[in-house]
């Protein structure tokens, strides 16, 4: 699943040449919020266009956790 607003890094050779988020994802001609495994679509990164053929995407989900005293 991969949902818009997204961390991704752009892996090309093994190298993180990019690590931004997704800002647009089109499924056929519709935008859509999320895409799911296995279905063909369309993304577009936020301040990145230079995709090469053969380059990852790696999506992934940040959030903050409250430190807690033991």
């Amino acid at each position: 699943l991969i949902m818009r607003g997204s961390n991704v890094r752009v892996i090309r050779d093994g190298i993180i040449v990019a690590d931004t988020e997704i800002d647009t994802i089109r499924h056929l001609k519709d935008e859509v919020k999320e895409i799911k495994e296995g279905f063909e679509c369309g993304i577009v990164l936020k301040g990145y266009s230079e995709l090469v053929e053969g380059d990852q995407i790696e999506a992934y989900l940040s959030k903050s956790v409250e430190r807690t005293e033991l």
